[in-house]
């Protein structure tokens, strides 16, 4: 999202705040995991603050989202087919995120 906004924006990458999605995207499970999906509808939605403003706590905490102090909304995301070459493009247009099934074997 940082990358991406730097690039559309063509400025410096703003440091958003992840603290922010742990506490107030409720689709998901906080510091128990979820979709990047979900934190990206949630971003298109409400904006996203920096992370000065709501600090990483690495814990679950209360929403303390104001839409005021959003400095960052997502036009929208698009999941991409899982082939390389979709990946290649992909790439070569924008920064991309990619998602880890993390189960119990990357756990332990």
């Amino acid at each position: 999202m940082e990358s991406g906004w730097a690039v559309l924006k063509n400025k410096p990458v703003v440091k958003l705040s992840e603290q922010e999605l742990v506490n107030c995207e409720s689709e998901d499970q906080g510091c128990n995991g979820g979709l990047m999906d979900h934190a990206f509808a949630w971003i298109e939605h409400n904006g996203m603050t920096t992370e000065d403003k709501i600090p990483y706590t690495a814990q679950d905490g209360s929403c303390k989202y104001n839409r005021k102090e959003a400095v960052v909304f997502n036009k929208g995301y698009t999941d991409v087919e899982t082939t390389d070459e979709a990946l290649m493009e992909a790439v070569a247009m924008h920064p991309v995120a990619i998602g880890v099934a993390a189960n119990n074997a990357w756990q332990l």
